[in-house]
């Protein structure tokens, strides 16, 4: 009788300690559970942040100033532009071109 008591003591006392054990492990996880979802809020108060300073920075009057304001770029006027029209080979030929010039900057930038 006495061993059985003296089992089942221990049987007691080792799953306290493993319920006292789960609980502290809950309660830890549960804090840094807290501590994740208050960073993600300030994470995303802050991509909306820089969402909406992107699209401030990327608007065109914004573009159109400081281009003429800081590096002196002025508009042409449509009679200095000229409006090229190529045909179905030539455009071909160029997309080829660009695609094989492409291809080599990758490889040059590869052997670097």
């Amino acid at each position: 009788m006495n061993r059985l008591n003296a089992l089942l003591l221990s049987a007691l006392v080792l799953c306290s300690l493993g319920l006292v054990t789960s609980q502290h492990r809950s309660r830890v996880l549960f804090g840094e559970l807290e501590r994740a979802k208050a960073q993600a809020g300030h994470l995303e108060a802050r991509y909306d942040e820089l969402e909406n300073e992107q699209t401030r920075l990327a608007n065109a009057q914004r573009i159109h100033q400081r281009a003429a304001g800081q590096l002196a770029l002025r508009a042409r006027p449509a009679r200095r532009t000229m409006h090229l029209m190529l045909d179905e080979e030539t455009l071909l030929a160029a997309r080829e071109a660009t695609a094989r010039w492409r291809a080599a900057a990758l490889e040059q930038r590869g052997g670097q």
